[in-house]
């Protein structure tokens, strides 16, 4: 591949590298909040709908916060953040981790879905996290209805400050999701 004169959009810079994305986009954005955006088919529950909650990664990387196609939700890799890109709770595993699991239930609800229908997620933790903090905010989460999980810890996190990140995926029945809500889910 020719030398573009800096990391493409999708590299990850190495842990302490400090240097933003091209084009100005903050080293992340913001949580998923009123106003965000679902795009596809959301009228008829058929093909593919993507969540995008404006952060600037997501245009910088090509991704979206979550998917659904059919009963599957992916939900993309989650920090705590504020609208700055900078992490929230410094040095608070606990205080991340419970943002970042509110934020994928927000991602799967607003793609139709309830806790109840998480079947796994992938916690993340960089060095210097506490996991016991971590598995314990997850657990008070997800109570009675624990998915399957694994916990890692990783060699960092991109952007300072960073502790925790989630990822997830969900089934969603039949007869739940936008479509249902609308009245025209298939029957």
């Amino acid at each position: 591949m020719p030398d573009r004169g800096g990391p493409l959009p999708h590299d990850r810079p190495a842990p302490g590298d400090r240097r933003r994305p091209r084009g100005g986009v903050p080293r992340a954005g913001r949580a998923v909040r009123p106003g965000r955006r679902v795009s596809g088919p959301a009228a008829t529950g058929a093909g593919t709908q993507r969540l995008r909650d404006g952060t600037g990664w997501q245009d910088v990387g090509g991704y979206s916060r979550a998917v659904r196609r059919g009963p599957l939700v992916a939900v993309s890799g989650t920090t705590a953040h504020g609208p700055d890109g900078a992490a929230l709770f410094p040095g608070d595993t606990y205080g991340q981790a419970r943002h970042c699991l509110g934020v994928v239930l927000a991602a799967v609800e607003a793609l139709g879905g309830t806790r109840d229908d998480v079947v796994r997620t992938r916690v993340l933790l960089a060095p210097g996290a506490d996991w016991e903090a971590a598995t314990r905010a997850h657990g008070e989460v997800f109570g009675a209805a624990p998915p399957a999980n694994s916990t890692y810890y990783v060699a960092g996190l991109v952007g300072d400050g960073f502790l925790v990140e989630v990822e997830a995926e969900a089934f969603v029945g039949p007869g739940t999701g936008p479509a249902a809500a609308a009245g025209t889910a298939p029957g």
